[in-house]
């Protein structure tokens, strides 16, 4: 495990990560650091942006800015423990959640979640795995709400609302099977020429529907809550 400080802290770098940071990616940070270590939390908060700002000062060259960021974080997560704290799937996990934060996962985000999953000895297909299960949730969510802001009558709205919620919920219980280590059946992936990992069970596949795994242009509420600490805590 990791301790719970070192985990908020590799969440603050991965915002900072493309120099932009926005204020829903702050949101999103800010509740999972409170749910995490609800009590310590508050008194640490201000050293993880005083130490994020010393790390910068390391830099020669602009262009060094996303090594500094790397080293940062490596320096938070020099060692783990047998103690109360985040396991490294439960870090990934969350990782994508501030990554999908602001609509946009970019490649400088995915390439730091990358690093931490190597760092973290995290099996490659768990992180892929991990990351289509992100992207098929934030396009549900999508469809959710496109559907609750239509002007079709209710009645008519809700049977597909719920469908797509059971659908949800299987995505969520894949993720946590993964987090757990527990026996579980990857869900299916879009075909993506010459990558063998996008291929999955069928079975599970069908209960989620063909699709889903496009990458949505929002993020809602619903999902940024779905998908945060105290929805996977093991």
């Amino acid at each position: 495990m990791y301790e719970k400080k070192s985990a908020i802290t590799c969440f603050y770098y991965l915002i900072a990560v493309d120099s932009d940071i926005h204020d829903i990616e702050m949101d999103v940070f800010e509740s999972i650091a409170n749910e995490i270590d609800p009590d310590n939390y508050p008194s640490y908060k201000e050293s993880i942006i005083e130490d994020y700002n010393k790390q910068l000062e390391s830099q020669i060259d602009d262009e060094d800015y996303y090594d500094v960021i790397v080293e940062g974080v490596d320096k938070v997560l020099v060692s783990r423990g047998y103690y109360d704290g985040v396991s490294p799937r439960l870090l990934l996990w969350n990782l994508l959640v501030v990554a999908f934060a602001d609509n946009d996962y970019s490649k400088e985000e995915r390439r730091l979640i990358k690093h931490i999953v190597r760092k973290s000895e995290i099996e490659k297909d768990v992180f892929l795995e991990m990351e289509e299960l992100m992207k098929a949730n934030v396009a549900l969510d999508k469809e959710i709400q496109t559907l609750n802001d239509s002007d079709k009558p209710y009645k008519e709205i809700r049977p597909l609302v719920e469908e797509l919620e059971e659908r949800k919920q299987v995505i969520i219980n894949s993720a946590l099977a993964l987090i757990e280590d527990e026996g579980y059946v990857p869900v299916a992936k879009v075909e993506a020429p010459n990558n063998k990992i996008y291929s999955g069970a069928k079975n599970t596949f069908n209960k989620i529907g063909n699709g889903v795994v496009n990458t949505a242009s929002s993020i809602g509420d619903g999902t940024k809550k779905l998908f945060g600490w105290s929805s996977v805590k093991i």
